[in-house]
């Protein structure tokens, strides 16, 4: 049998479901750290990759994934995905590290 590239509705749900999950932790962590942390708000699309590698981690020790590379690839487009990629640009390196570093 071919392998088929078509989605399923199981599979849809289950990107957003991870989708959404990745984008409500990295919510509050932004809610507890934000008070505590100066400019923590230019990290937190770093933090929505970290939840989106962790999550992709598990997925594949749970054996759903069996390419290691892959699962990693898989939470990187996740995080990136729930945070926007131009936000990690802009705000993280842009304005956060390189601002810091010039000024």
């Amino acid at each position: 049998m071919e392998e088929s590239w078509i989605l399923t509705a199981n599979q849809l749900l289950s990107f957003h479901f991870v989708v959404l999950l990745v984008m409500g932790m990295t919510e509050v962590v932004k809610r507890i750290l934000s008070k505590r942390v100066q400019a923590f708000n230019d990290y937190a699309p770093l933090v929505s990759v970290f939840w989106g590698v962790l999550l992709a981690f598990w997925v594949y020790f749970y054996g759903y994934i069996e390419n290691p590379l892959l699962a990693v690839a898989s939470g990187v487009f996740v995080g990136l995905y729930t945070s926007g990629l131009w936000d990690l640009g802009k705000r993280s390196f842009y304005k956060g590290v390189l601002g810091r570093i010039k000024g």
